[in-house]
């Protein structure tokens, strides 16, 4: 995990810092950007970035960074693979390149898919959009394997052997499972079929072995399909059903088209219903995302985006909420409600709507990214990777710093409420525990969280004496954060680095070490608890 894992020389740029700017309107809630992750030249341009579950099952979900491209065109690229941890460090942990010999091939954008072989490990895929078949570009996804360790070969390769540059692979989804066999399914995606300009769906299910074939093949004038999404059960059959978004569909050039397919133990190749937009709409379908429950209501929402609207669909059978927007991410609950929250890129900007049991489009909260020169490329919700009970949310834009020298920058924001000294009573501790500070490495504020149990002291008493200090490499006190009386509950404190240390200076850039002492510190007394925790300040 992340705390172990040393910085090499050529990582990413990571610069962890505090959000200062965030802009609250109609809502009491904050959202922080907590970390960057900055590409690491051109050549190595972030493209992409998104949640992929928890690979390795430690409970902590996991995100990926795609560098699929750079100067050249259809450059090979790479994939980082980044666990999640309590400490929050953003270093990456494995590195994915392409298995193949051929170079220009456009590796690869990652793809969270499920868990396909009912493991208890969630899988993903990597698309090489370009990737060479008997000497054409056509596409080619590969399949990897969750587990305590992460393998970076492939152990399944799919692609068309029929066409010719058909974009094999772009995107690849995960669908959940809609035959209810208990395996999740995935699908990929071939936009592009050059010998008749219809595109396909492929539909694969998942299996308790690694021998999953291509089982059907969705059509329905599927010219140029590009997103895809479980949108829940909407005919009420007990299977989830698969939307299909067509946006520059030769009969409807400017609205574009929403095919519906219903699940079930087979799979029907033709759609069942077809959802359209108002003419004001341009690009309908260009994005589905399958929004989580937004009202709580027990039924999966899902909101589709065309140009300049997404239609929010928290019924099926109601007409839909309308907002404007040119980017979209939902599924996630990241203030940890209940409620699915929903992410929505307009104007420079991100509009968090907050799930709530009469949603409706009023409540929303505004984050300004720190680079507003870009638009964010896209946001998503990466899941629960510090295992906090909060979602966290990404924003990348490519064209960081600039036009000229794009190298790309991944934006982590997380949804906390920041005071000096924090009570948190939901809980009781059983036992004594220093966490891991957050963020790690941290520039210039960083928050750390400690547990005092119902049993405070070695004389029971219903308090207990606790003493926070933090410390250099060679022992010397740098500040005293807590000493005093605690009484059961889990505690929160800052430690900012800006502030004078008892050497009357601020702190400079390096590791330190912060210590927990509970119990009384007289000799003899009976002190019950001590622990040490390393970490970075980097400036």
């Amino acid at each position: 995990m992340f705390a172990n894992k040393n910085i090499p020389k050529l990582s990413f740029l990571f610069t962890i810092m505090f959000f200062l700017n965030t802009l609250i309107i109609h809502a009491q809630d904050s959202l922080y950007l907590v970390g960057t992750i900055t590409g690491e030249s051109v050549e190595k341009q972030i493209t992409d970035v998104k949640g992929v579950g928890d690979i390795n099952g430690d409970g902590y979900d996991d995100f990926m960074v795609s560098s699929r491209t750079g100067k050249l065109v259809r450059d090979q690229g790479i994939i980082k693979l980044y666990l999640g941890a309590s400490d929050g460090n953003l270093i990456p942990d494995v590195t994915f390149h392409y298995p193949g010999a051929d170079t220009l091939n456009y590796f690869g954008t990652a793809y969270g898919i499920g868990d396909i072989n009912n493991d208890s490990y969630d899988d993903f895929a990597i698309s090489g959009l370009f990737a060479d078949f008997a000497g054409y570009a056509k596409g080619k996804v590969f399949i990897y394997l969750g587990g305590s360790t992460i393998d970076t070969i492939p152990v399944k390769e799919f692609y068309e052997p029929l066409w010719i540059q058909d974009d094999f692979g772009y995107p690849t989804e995960a669908i959940g499972d809609i035959n209810k066999d208990g395996y999740d399914d995935f699908i990929v995606n071939s936009p592009h079929n050059w010998s008749n300009f219809e595109g396909y769906a492929y539909l694969f299910w998942g299996g308790d072995t690694i021998s999953w074939e291509r089982c059907d093949t969705l059509s329905g004038d599927l010219f140029y399909p590009q997103s895809f999404a479980n949108i829940g059960d909407i005919n009420n059959d007990s299977f989830d059903d698969l939307a299909i978004g067509v946006f520059e569909h030769p009969l409807d050039p400017d609205t574009g088209k929403v095919f519906i397919y219903y699940g079930g133990k087979q799979m029907d190749t033709q759609p069942d219903t077809v959802l359209t937009s108002d003419s004001s709409d341009y690009a309908f379908g260009r994005i589905i995302k399958n929004a989580g429950d937004l009202n709580n209501d027990g039924i999966i929402d899902f909101c589709i985006l065309g140009d300049p609207h997404i239609l929010i669909y928290v019924n099926y059978f109601v007409d839909p909420l309308k907002v404007d927007s040119y980017s979209l991410g939902a599924g996630g609950d990241i203030n940890y409600d209940g409620f699915s929250d929903l992410l929505v890129g307009n104007d420079k900007k991100i509009k968090v709507y907050w799930g709530s049991e009469n949603f409706d489009t009023t409540n929303y909260s505004i984050i300004e990214p720190p680079d507003s020169s870009s638009l964010s490329a896209s946001i998503s919700i990466v899941g629960d990777i510090n295992n906090d009970g909060y979602d966290e949310l990404a924003s990348y834009t490519i064209n960081y710093p600039s036009t000229q020298n794009p190298r790309g920058i991944v934006y982590i924001y997380s949804y906390i409420k920041i005071t000096n000294v924090k009570d948190d009573i939901k809980t009781t501790p059983n036992n004594f525990q220093l966490y891991q500070n957050y963020p790690n490495p941290f520039n210039p504020i960083t928050t750390i969280k400690y547990a005092v149990p119902s049993v405070a002291d070695a004389l029971n008493a219903s308090t207990t004496n606790i003493l926070l200090k933090v410390y250099d490499v060679l022992g010397n006190e740098i500040a005293t954060l807590v000493d005093e009386q605690k009484h059961p509950g889990i505690y929160e404190v800052e430690l900012d680095a800006r502030l004078p240390n008892r050497q009357g200076s601020n702190l400079s850039s390096g590791v330190y070490f912060y210590r927990l002492q509970a119990g009384n510190p007289s000799p003899g007394s009976g002190q019950v608890f001590t622990e040490t925790k390393k970490f970075i300040l980097m400036k």
